[in-house]
């Protein structure tokens, strides 16, 4: 079994991120949350390299994935550059070859990728038939359309979310997470 340390944004994202790749993976790969205290911008913050470098040779991590949000288009160069950057620093500190998942916009365009599992959780009659990765602010997209519902749409939600998501649909239906699934499958062998 394949130690991997998983680096993001929030306890949800890593844990949502978790759940979904389990799916095909839990008996390949055991994830390690590396950095567990930081949130969001904190992860730009120099101090961090410090513990993430003892964090991964404590739990004797085979590589790092890094989960960002990009908070923009995937043709927003200067964004995109500037996230691999950052986790191409990080990774070269480590020298751990690691792997980068950038999410468009949020994690959240993950789960319009399957939005029949969404709709069902959340009792609506829900379609999404666009490109996940065009949706600005899929977060806030999910909100509105939860907004009638019993339960309304809340980012504490995504672990659970995550878990109800087939993979072969977000694969499917979400150019980047195949990419990345792609990288994913060439890493672990």
């Amino acid at each position: 079994m394949i130690k991997v340390g998983i680096v993001g944004e929030d306890p949800n994202d890593t844990l949502s991120i978790q759940k979904l790749l389990y799916k095909k993976y839990k008996s390949k790969v055991r994830f390690c949350v590396l950095a567990r205290g930081i949130r969001g911008h904190q992860l730009d913050n120099p101090k961090l390299l410090r513990s993430l470098i003892v964090e991964y040779a404590n739990n004797s991590c085979q590589f790092v994935l890094f989960v960002r949000d990009l908070d923009g288009y995937s043709t927003e160069k200067a964004k995109v550059k500037k996230v691999r950057t950052w986790a191409e620093n990080i990774d070269a500190k480590l020298k751990s070859n690691g792997l980068l998942l950038i999410n468009i916009w949020e994690l959240e365009a993950l789960i319009l990728a399957d939005i029949g599992a969404f709709s069902k959780k959340y009792g609506i009659s829900s379609s999404y038939s666009g490109n996940p990765m065009m949706q600005r602010e899929p977060k806030e997209y999910l909100k509105h359309i939860t907004r009638h519902s019993r339960r309304p749409y809340s980012v504490s939600h995504c672990p659970e979310i995550f878990e109800t998501l087939d993979l072969s649909t977000v694969v499917k239906n979400c150019p980047y997470f195949a990419e990345f699934i792609s990288e994913f499958d060439k890493k672990i062998k």
